[in-house]
């Protein structure tokens, strides 16, 4: 019998005879490798068979490019090949037939016609013309620019005189029509209206609550309804509001629904969860497309530096808007100076990118109040403090409302009933009602979790009432401020008891709670004035000594009390305008804007490729991590940084006597790591996507295997420690690397376990510092 090798078609490309075939399974793990670390996101084949035919359709020329529609024929192919094919014919047979038969190539391939090869070739070249892959060519034989579609310019001609005519716009005059001849920009209104309708971007207004921060995208959205503005708000009860707003104004406004997207709107609201979904990113595209996209505006923009993992994750995720290349506008009303770069990075800004405009965000006529309960008190004891305070100011208000928060649902439930009104907490049955009520007056107090901060927009709250420590200033600030928005006298207390518990592992570090306790205890030595807390902390003014004039007091403020300095104003500028005489200057004009517009969206497109930049190197980091977990997987770090010996064994069983430290070492961090929660896998801390004890559901979510176990338990604190403690130099680099993360082992700071179980905020992928380490101590090594 004879054997014979497997026979490999000439178009699976293998390195040789008996190379690896390019399987489909095998292409579409490559591509979908490579396309992460190249293109920042996934392309399966499917996916490419549309690119490739879209790209070709559009960009590629004559007989290389895919046919529009079966059966179309190419004049620009027949008149290439037309010669040959006539040729062919006069010697009595097709071109087929000649290229099948006759004067075959001693070296050509069986079932290949040469012709055919060679149209190949040009479809291959077009390419590599297209990918830039070949060398420049010739002027003549360069091929044309691709002419645009008449659409494309039109849109793009009206996309530009709306921007030019938002830039003349008088906003004073154009906000007295909308609002009504008394109206009038409040603050810092007018100078962050000047720099949206200017194009600017990107733009953070920090204004307090009632501020008029909705009138920065609503203005421009009325004046100009030709284009779209997406505005992303956070909670459904805001959207409701939004809606109801706009309706009144004769602004079109539309909530997002996959099935029914909003084209025509001049207003689109949308919840983080969908803003970063692929449904309403292929809505984006096509405003784009159509030139309709003018700003994405994020309300509430503080939302994205949520810091708890396990609550709308999303939230952290819409810096992938910059992906629009729009302008982006952020308003909050909680944006403390110390959170700014924090925003910024979230967003991929850069500092000297960003236009902001900051208000005081502390309210002049809410009095702020801390009643303190002796640790020792019972229980019950508490509990009528709590009651007799509320049921006190209650009828102190009886032409307001009182809204009271606690931590607990429990709490909120129990109280309510002592009080005999509603419960407001998340999942709370019938709480749309509650709040309607509550907003039409028909119930004068309500006791609520923090599920009822932001969207409450009811002016005449007249107090609000904490019976719990607030997990951070922050929070407080944003559900206190919900006092007095009509700008009648109000008041914000808290009823704390003293040793109670404050924080919460997930909702309160340590530098939040310790800002907590000073709120509530001044410096030990005296109580410090409420607003000076507040100030320095949210607007980053220094200087306070205490409540000033035209300021509702705080309990701790005592003794004669400074004027308040005036505040700065501005006088309005009008620009002076004629209409053009000549034609020149109108077409001066028309260059002169469309040159500053080509300029501002090519900054914009800056973020964007910076959140590209960091999507790649994320992805480029877990295929390093990838191949470095199978290197090292029964590897050595002590005898691979000796040298003179085998390494391949785990380190743990290594025979030098250098080596007991290090297993030492290792032991006690695998007895006592903890990973936080979404990490990584709890085993062996490797990211979810990589460890085989986890796969994908429907869902997109990770779930538990059956029968799979961690196939690189182990490697990551052996290679780390292994490294580390075997490389004397590569050791003391890591010890200062952990000093500037503020690890250093004793009391004060944070400990080595502690600092490699936590989670490690990335777009792309669940991690911890132990897998970030991981990957630094092999680079640093491998260069």
């Amino acid at each position: 019998m004879v054997w014979e090798k497997e026979a490999v078609s000439s178009h699976m490309w293998p390195a040789d005879p008996n190379g690896r075939k390019w399987t489909s399974e095998r292409f579409r793990e490559v591509l979908k490798r490579e396309s992460r670390v190249g293109l920042g996101q996934e392309v399966t084949i499917a996916a490419y068979r549309e690119i490739a035919i879209g790209i070709s359709r559009r960009f590629l020329r004559g007989a290389t490019a895919f046919k529009t529609e079966e059966g179309d024929e190419n004049d620009e192919w027949k008149e290439e090949n037309m010669g040959a094919a006539i040729a062919d014919e006069q010697a009595g047979h097709t071109a087929h037939i000649a290229g099948m038969i006759y004067a075959r190539g001693i070296m050509e391939q069986a079932g290949v016609v040469a012709d055919r090869r060679q149209q190949f070739r040009e479809s291959s070249t077009e390419w590599h013309r297209f990918l830039g892959f070949c060398e420049e060519e010739k002027e003549e034989t360069r091929s044309k620019k691709r002419k645009r579609a008449p659409f494309e310019s039109e849109a793009d001609e009206a996309r530009i005189d709306r921007w030019g005519r938002l830039r003349k716009m008088d906003t004073t005059a154009q906000l007295k029509r909308m609002m009504g001849k008394t109206a009038e920009f409040r603050g810092v209104q007018q100078e962050a209206m000047a720099a949206i309708v200017a194009g600017e971007s990107p733009i953070v207004a920090v204004m307090p609550t009632g501020g008029g921060k909705s009138l920065l995208f609503m203005l421009p959205a009325w004046a100009e309804q030709g284009g779209t503005t997406v505005v992303v708000i956070p909670l459904i009860a805001l959207r409701g509001d939004m809606m109801r707003r706009c309706k009144l104004l004769g602004i079109s406004c539309a909530s997002w629904e996959g099935r029914r997207p909003p084209d025509a709107a001049a207003v689109v609201l949308v919840t983080p969860e969908s803003a970063v979904g692929e449904e309403f990113a292929t809505f984006l595209n096509r405003l784009r497309a159509t030139r309709q996209l003018d700003r994405i505006v994020i309300d509430e923009c503080h939302i994205v530096l949520n810091r708890r993992y396990t609550f709308r994750k999303q939230m952290q995720q819409l810096g992938r808007l910059v992906a629009a290349e729009t302008q982006i506008v952020m308003l909050t009303a909680t944006l403390p100076p110390s959170e700014e770069d924090e925003l910024f990075q979230r967003m991929h800004f850069k500092r000297e990118q960003v236009k902001i405009f900051r208000a005081r965000t502390t309210r002049t006529n809410v009095a702020y109040q801390v009643i303190r309960i002796e640790e020792a008190s019972k229980k019950k004891e508490v509990e009528a403090v709590v009651v007799k305070t509320a049921r006190r100011k209650v009828r102190q208000y009886r032409a307001g409302k009182v809204v009271i928060y606690g931590n607990s649902v429990p709490k909120v439930k129990q109280l309510a009933e002592q009080l005999g009104c509603n419960a407001y907490y998340h999942d709370a049955v019938g709480k749309a009602g509650m709040l309607a009520d509550f907003m039409a007056g028909k119930q004068q107090v309500i006791v609520a979790t923090s599920a009822l901060g932001m969207g409450v927009d009811i002016p005449d709250i007249r107090c609000i009432i904490h019976i719990d420590w607030p997990w951070t200033i922050l929070d407080y600030a944003q559900e206190s401020g919900r006092a007095g928005r009509d700008g009648m006298p109000s008041e914000a207390i808290i009823i704390g008891q003293e040793g109670s518990q404050r924080a919460s592992e997930d909702k309160q570090s340590e530098a939040e709670q310790r800002l907590v306790q000073l709120y509530a205890e001044g410096d030990g030595t005296a109580a410090r004035c409420r607003r000076r807390v507040l100030d320095e902390y949210l607007d980053g003014r220094e200087g306070r000594e205490g409540c000033e004039e035209g300021e509702e007091k705080c309990d701790a403020c005592r003794g004669p009390e400074e004027e308040m300095e005036g505040e700065e104003t501005e006088e309005d500028r009008g620009e002076a305008s004629s209409d053009d005489e000549d034609m020149g200057v109108v077409e001066t004009e028309r260059e002169e804007r469309q040159r500053v517009f080509r300029q501002q969206e090519q900054e914009r497109q800056g973020p964007r490729q910076t959140f590209i930049q960091q999507r790649q190197q994320e992805f480029s980091d877990v295929e390093w991590l990838r191949r470095q977990l199978a290197w090292w997987a029964n590897r050595c770090g002590i005898c691979e940084a000796a040298g003179d010996g085998p390494s391949e064994h785990d380190v743990r069983r290594c025979w030098r006597q250098e080596s007991r430290d290090t297993r030492e070492a290792i032991k006690t961090i695998e007895e006592q790591i903890k990973f936080e929660s979404y990490s990584g896998c709890f085993w062996c801390g490797v990211p979810q996507e990589i460890c085989n004890r986890w796969e994908r559901n429907s869902y997109g979510r990770y779930q538990r295997t059956k029968d799979r176990d961690c196939q690189y338990r182990g490697v990551l604190i052996g290679g780390l420690i292994g490294v580390a403690l075997g490389r004397a130099e590569t050791g003391e680099q890591w010890r200062v690397r952990l000093e500037e993360f503020g690890v250093d082992n004793s009391e004060r700071g944070e400990t080595l376990i502690e600092f490699l179980g936590k989670k490690r905020a990335l777009e792309t992928v669940e991690s911890n510092n132990l897998v970030g380490e991981f990957c630094w101590i092999t680079r640093l090594i491998a260069e």
